[in-house]
C-alpha cells in the first residue's frame, strides 16, 4: 500500500508541476487519450521537455528548476511505471474528457482517472483526477 501511495504522489507531483515555458504551444494531439498517452510516455522517460506540450500554459509557467531536478532525481522510479490508456469519455460540449489509465508500479495496478481539456485547439492534461 505504501508503494501505491508513493506512486500516486509522484504522478500528482508531475501533473501539478507544470512546464518550463509559458510560450503558447499550438500543435498537439487531436484526441484526449493521445494527450494522456504522450504525457505518460514523457513522464516515464523523465523527459521534462517532452511533457510540456501536454500541460496547460499556466502549469508550464509555474515550473521551476527545482521541479525539473525533482523529475530527474526520480527518473529511476518513473521508469518503472507501466501504463495503458483504457478509456476516454468526452463531455457533451466536446472540450473536456475523462481518460482512464491503468497504472502499474512495483507490481501494484490501479486505474486512475485523468482530465484533459482543450486549450488553443489542442488537448492538454489538467489533472490526475482523484489520486
Amino acid at each position: 500500500m505504501r508503494n501505491s501511495a508513493f506512486t500516486m504522489c509522484a504522478l500528482a507531483l508531475l501533473l501539478a508541476c507544470g512546464g518550463g515555458s509559458g510560450a503558447a504551444i499550438t500543435e498537439g494531439p487531436e484526441d484526449p487519450a493521445d494527450a494522456v498517452e504522450s504525457l505518460m510516455a514523457a513522464m516515464v522517460a523523465a523527459d521534462v521537455e517532452g511533457m510540456m506540450p501536454y500541460l496547460p500554459r499556466e502549469r508550464r509557467e509555474e515550473f521551476t528548476e527545482s521541479d525539473r531536478e525533482n523529475v530527474e532525481r526520480n527518473s529511476g522510479f518513473l521508469s518503472q511505471i507501466e501504463y495503458e490508456v483504457i478509456s476516454s469519455e468526452l463531455n457533451e460540449q466536446g472540450d473536456s474528457a475523462r481518460v482512464t489509465v491503468q497504472l502499474t508500479v512495483m507490481g501494484q495496478t490501479a486505474p486512475k482517472e485523468m482530465t484533459a481539456v482543450t486549450e488553443n485547439g489542442r488537448w492538454v492534461v489538467v489533472d490526475g483526477g482523484t489520486l
